[in-house]
């Protein structure tokens, strides 16, 4: 978001072209933009990054990422362009202008259908409960699903938190999982 530097204490609110508030206003209606469009996607914005950096100083420049994940295509590009209307609209109100770009681009990775299937087939047999899901974090599995059939078993973990140093899983689950992998490893290989 460009605006105008210029200096806090002498510049009255209705002569700034703050390129902070016009970024902070977009990154607070991310959650909102989002849903809007598709209740089961997420985006985040992990930094905003102001300069000159000041405290005194009205920010001429505010730049940040905005990260979206869902599993379809389609629903990242309307995301994104809806945040970016959003996004237009509040610098026009503020005096700047927005430039975006995109950064970095990863597809959703789908897994295969005879992997999922196999392994949902496992749990049936084993008597778990079972659901499928999409993983909004980045696997290793979603590299290999450019080049082999690919699939992912999850085990739970307790309070549902993963990918942080607070995750734990049951010995009972870590074991049941590996039993339900071998046992879907050995009925694709068949």
């Amino acid at each position: 978001v460009i605006g105008e530097q210029n200096h806090a204490g002498t510049t009255p609110f209705t002569h700034r072209k703050d390129a902070g508030r016009a970024a902070a206003r977009a990154v607070a209606g991310v959650r909102e933009v989002v849903q809007a469009v598709a209740e089961d996607a997420v985006a985040n914005v992990g930094v905003i990054r102001f300069d000159p950096g000041g405290i005194n100083v009205v920010p001429g420049l505010a730049e940040f990422d905005l990260e979206i994940r869902h599993i379809g295509e389609d629903v990242i590009g309307k995301i994104a362009a809806a945040f970016g209307k959003r996004l237009e609209a509040i610098c026009a109100e503020e005096g700047c202008r927005a430039e975006t770009s995109v950064r970095s681009y990863v597809p959703p990775a789908p897994m295969d259908p005879k992997v999922t299937t196999a392994l949902e087939q496992v749990c049936k047999d084993l008597g778990r409960p079972y659901r499928q899901l999409a993983s909004g974090a980045g696997h290793d599995a979603a590299v290999l699903s450019r080049h082999v059939p690919t699939g992912m078993l999850f085990v739970p973990s307790k309070g549902g938190i993963s990918h942080s140093p607070a995750e734990d899983t049951s010995d009972e689950h870590l074991v049941l999982g590996a039993r339900a992998l071998l046992r879907a490893v050995q009925a694709l290989a068949i």
